[in-house]
Parts: structure tokens; C-alpha cells; sequence
């Protein structure tokens, strides 16, 4: 057999072992306790601006629970601590919460594995020339589990 073919078939099984199909994470993936590691709001208008506020000093912690809830409790240098709750669903690669009292929610495209759930591009706003005046955003999280 050719070295090119030997080649092709490794490349192909190994791209067909990657993929795996299109298998939904189980709940046991994505359910517990996660701390914040990356809390990042990207312009729309102009995508090289992002405010990570994280990097700002945000900590924070997000508990999804198995039955669809979830409790959010952040903290900003000089701010009481924020907790929020709502509910989460998640499919293959898209994540969705949405917060109590809230009308709409926030979906995300989805990618876990190795104890990280990340989180991207869930519509957003954010203040980033503090006008006092949000301007349209994409939402990125990233939570490492604890």
C-alpha cells in the first residue's frame, strides 16, 4: 500500500474518531459548580474591542443544577456581591439561560470537555466608551468546574 493511502485512510479514521457524531453532552457534563474564568463582552460595531471583566477583577461562581436551574453569584471590586437565578437548557453545541423576571434570554453556541464549558457569542449590550448609553455586543463566558 502507497504511503499516500496509508495516510489518507489514518487522516480519515482519525477525523472520523474527532467528531464522533453529533452526540448531546450529557447533563452530568454540564451540571455543578463553576467558577467564572472568563467574563467577556465583544463590540459588534468594532469586534477588537472587548472588556474581559475578569481580567477587571469580576469573581464569580455559577451552580447549574440537573434540574434546569441555575444561581449566578458575581462580585466586582467595590460592589456588593450580585446573585441572579433563572433557568438553562442546552442541545448539542448551544446553551441557553435565561434569568427570572427577564423576557428574553441569552443563547450561546457551546463547546465542553476537560472541566470547561465555553460559552460564545450570546447578543448582549455594553457600555464600553461609559456614556452611560450600551452599545450592541456578543457575550463570551468561559467556567472552569470546581
Amino acid at each position: 500500500m502507497s504511503t499516500m493511502r496509508v495516510l489518507a485512510i489514518a487522516v480519515l479514521g482519525a477525523s472520523a474518531l474527532a467528531c464522533g457524531g453529533d452526540d448531546e453532552p450529557s447533563i452530568e457534563s454540564i451540571s455543578g459548580t463553576w467558577d467564572i474564568v472568563k467574563f467577556e463582552y465583544v463590540s459588534v460595531e468594532n469586534s477588537s474591542q472587548r472588556v474581559d471583566l475578569v481580567a477587571l477583577g469580576l469573581t464569580g461562581t455559577v451552580n447549574l443544577n440537573d434540574n434546569g436551574q441555575y444561581t449566578a453569584t458575581t462580585e466586582e471590586p467595590g460592589f456588593p456581591p450580585e446573585t441572579v437565578t433563572g433557568t438553562w437548557d442546552y442541545t448539542v453545541d448551544t446553551f441557553t439561560l435565561q434569568e427570572t423576571g427577564s423576557s428574553g434570554d441569552a443563547t450561546f453556541d457551546m463547546a465542553v470537555g476537560n472541566d470547561v464549558l465555553t460559552l460564545t457569542g450570546a447578543d448582549a449590550e455594553f457600555d464600553f466608551n461609559d456614556d452611560g448609553i450600551p452599545e450592541p455586543a456578543k457575550w463570551n463566558v468561559t467556567l472552569a468546574r470546581m
